[in-house]
């Protein structure tokens, strides 16, 4: 899965996957991907999702971002190949999201307490990894009135 939270919505985008490659040999890359610099649009209030792409060495001095359409790369025994699928946009005015839906998100570590707040406007006490029912009322309350 990717790292980055998914797109805040009132049903949040989905999360793309990520794979790596380990080449055993000298090996050709051909696609015709599209998107890599167009995220999935959110709708209707939601985020947008996060453009996929193509990496050679992710994570060393040689990394190197790959075009979405390419025919014939050579990609060398010895290296990696991480394709980052794209992930969704999110759909809907994420303050409408079930705050349980976001506490659950925390929980599962697809958002942090502090993205809860700002996005979805869901406050979660830390302490206890419960809803905060009184600051969360308070805060989507501010939101509206504004």
């Amino acid at each position: 899965m990717r790292d980055e939270s998914p797109a805040p919505g009132q049903w949040r985008g989905g999360i793309g996957s990520v794979r790596t490659w380990y080449m055993e040999t000298d090996t050709f890359l051909g696609s015709e991907a599209d998107n890599r610099s167009d995220p999935p649009a959110g709708a209707l209030g939601g985020g947008d999702g996060a453009s996929g792409s193509f990496v050679r060495n992710p994570g060393t001095p040689e990394e190197e971002v790959l075009f979405s359409k390419v025919t014939q790369e050579v990609i060398r025994e010895g290296e990696r190949l991480e394709i980052r699928m794209p992930s969704g946009g999110g759909f809907g005015d994420p303050f409408l999201r079930d705050p349980f839906a976001v506490l659950s998100d925390v929980w599962d570590e697809y958002l942090s307490a502090e993205e809860a707040r700002q996005d979805y406007g869901v406050v979660v006490d830390t302490d206890t990894w419960t809803i905060d029912e009184a600051a969360t009322e308070a805060l989507r309350s501010a939101r509206v009135a504004s």
